[in-house]
C-alpha cells in the first residue's frame, strides 16, 4: 500500500512507501540516537526525464518543515550513492553520519518551534504551498 506523505506522518504505520507528486519515497517513523527521527530510506521517481527538476528539492523544503511542526527531532537520509546527492544535502545543512561509512548516510536536527508557533494551523499553508502533499 502506498500512502501520501501526509497520511503517513499522521498514521499509525511505522513504515509505508509514500507518494509526493512525481516521488516515490520508502520512509520510516522511528528512533535513532534518542531522537525521534523520520527515515528517508528510498527515493524513486516516476520518469528519469523528471530528475534534476526539483522535485526531490521541493520535498525536502516540505519535510522539514513538516517535521519541525510535528515535533520529529531529525531526519536521517541514508545510503546517498550519488555524489551530486552528497553534495547537495551538504549544501542543505545535513551532515555525514559518522557511524554509516560506506555507503554514506546524512542526518538533520531540528530544534522545536515553540508552543504558540506549532499549535498554528499550517497544515493548510503548507499543502497550499506544497500541492505534491495532498
Amino acid at each position: 500500500m502506498t500512502y501520501s506523505v501526509t497520511s503517513f506522518l499522521e498514521g499509525k504505520e511505522k513504515n509505508a512507501w509514500c507518494e509526493f507528486g512525481k516521488l516515490r519515497i520508502y520512509m520510516r517513523k522511528t528512533v535513532r540516537y534518542n531522537l525521534q527521527t523520520l527515515d528517508i530510506a528510498t527515493i524513486t521517481i516516476h520518469n528519469p526525464k523528471f530528475r534534476g527538476k526539483g522535485a526531490f528539492t521541493e520535498f525536502l523544503a516540505w519535510i522539514e518543515e513538516e517535521v519541525v511542526r510535528r515535533d520529529i527531532d531529525q531526519i536521517f537520509i541514508e545510503n546517498v550513492l550519488d555524489e551530486r546527492f552528497q553534495n547537495f544535502f551538504l549544501k542543505k545543512g545535513y551532515s555525514r553520519d559518522k557511524n554509516y561509512i560506506d555507503p554514506p548516510c546524512f542526518h538533520k536536527k531540528f530544534s522545536k518551534k515553540p508552543l504558540s508557533e506549532t499549535s498554528q494551523n499550517k497544515d493548510t499553508i503548507s499543502l497550499d504551498r506544497y500541492p505534491a502533499a495532498r
